[in-house]
């Protein structure tokens, strides 16, 4: 199960405005494996999303969002996994079915 805390900063009807508090990418050893070159070059600018509760919520309020390690699972591999076997698939397509060339295979495996 994997939890964060996450504050409530607005509101908008029935609707909750969620941040995230800041993590270190690295605390165990203070950026020197390179996740602090990549924190500054992204930026700590932060980032709201909206959720809707059925109960009553208020500004300032802390929650915590639950999510359960299968759906993690699931969503990555439809993130990474997905689009890298239909390219496959499609290049296949066309080489076998179609006959084409390798130009046409790179497409189709880009489409």
């Amino acid at each position: 199960m994997i939890e964060q805390t996450l504050t409530v900063v607005a509101l908008d009807g029935h609707i909750a405005h969620l941040e995230a508090q800041q993590k270190q990418a690295c605390e165990g050893c203070n950026g020197r494996c390179g996740s602090q070159v990549f924190g500054k070059l992204f930026g700590t600018a932060k980032k709201t999303f909206p959720y809707k509760f059925e109960s009553s919520v208020e500004v300032g309020q802390k929650v915590t969002l639950s999510l359960d390690d299968s759906h993690v699972v699931k969503h990555a591999f439809a993130v990474y996994m997905l689009p890298l076997l239909l390219s496959l698939v499609f290049a296949l397509i066309a080489a076998q079915l179609f006959m084409s060339s390798e130009g046409w295979q790179i497409l189709a495996a880009a489409l």
